[in-house]
């Protein structure tokens, strides 16, 4: 009889224990707005995540693959395009991830682009807990990057170009009006690399616009009997300065008079 009564209790402790799963789930993006950049032809977007301080701060550590990855506590932002009409950004830890999607296009008109996103999914893993005698629940992982965490990392796209100027002072006095105008931040031990020629920038000037710190690499050298300066200019959008808002069907920003106002802003200060 006691022999019975063992077997009846280690067969209720089998059929009741559960079974742990992980699985995962694509479900349509809830919000649904547009992003729209506006913006010339010469310039570029880049996405870094507006939870970097700064362009010329703290930035995203790119790894072999070439994809910019944002440390979060335990958890880690990945962005990037997987494909030209692809944007992807995904949260994860060593377990977990959610991924958000947005399909891009670009359309080109009378020297200027329009970028457009339009959130598609959300791609997460969720637990599944099945027991043996039919209980089944499902228990989503909610990574801390929500919709509107996605939707605002697409409005701080940085953008970024190149301003060229001749002047007819020397270097020396083009450095000290940048010097005395704007504050210099130390780039430590992850300095801004030029894409073509590959010198290396230790520092950059911060000029302040549109409530935020736009990011200039000064370089100027003797040309002719003056100097030649070229500054590459990174500036941030800011969220709040899209037309519509969190509810509008559409979000859009002409980056077009934030440009001239900093081309401006550049050419005041080597003239000074």
């Amino acid at each position: 009889m006691r022999y019975y009564f063992y077997v009846f209790v280690l067969s209720l402790v089998i059929f009741s224990s559960t079974c742990l799963a992980f699985e995962q789930a694509k479900v349509p993006f809830k919000i649904k707005q547009e992003v729209q950049y506006i913006f010339p032809l010469d310039t570029n977007i880049n996405f870094t995540g507006d939870k970097t301080p700064s362009a010329c701060g703290p930035r995203a550590t790119v790894g072999g693959n070439g994809i910019p990855t944002i440390a979060f506590e335990d958890h880690s932002l990945r962005i990037f395009f997987s494909t030209e009409s692809y944007f992807f950004a995904e949260m994860r830890n060593q377990e977990f991830h959610t991924e958000y999607s947005a399909k891009v296009s670009i359309t080109r008109k009378l020297g200027k682009a329009v970028m457009s996103f339009v959130p598609v999914s959300k791609d997460y893993v969720f637990r599944k807990e099945e027991t043996l005698l039919g209980f089944m629940k499902q228990l989503p992982y909610e990574v801390p990057f929500t919709e509107q965490d996605f939707l605002n990392l697409i409005c701080s796209g940085s953008v970024s170009f190149k301003e060229e100027i001749n002047s007819p002072y020397s270097p020396e006095s083009i450095y000290a009006n940048f010097q005395r105008k704007l504050k210099q931040r130390p780039l430590g031990t992850d300095p801004w690399v030029d894409p073509v020629t590959g010198k290396n920038y230790k520092f950059a000037y911060l000029l302040p616009y549109d409530q935020s710190e736009t990011c200039l690499i000064v370089d100027a050298y003797p040309y002719r009997n003056g100097s030649k300066i070229v500054v590459h200019v990174i500036y941030i959008a800011n969220p709040k300065s899209f037309t519509g808002n969190p509810e509008s069907s559409v979000r859009q920003i002409d980056l077009s008079k934030a440009i001239a106002d900093i081309r401006q802003e550049i050419k005041s200060i080597v003239e000074d």
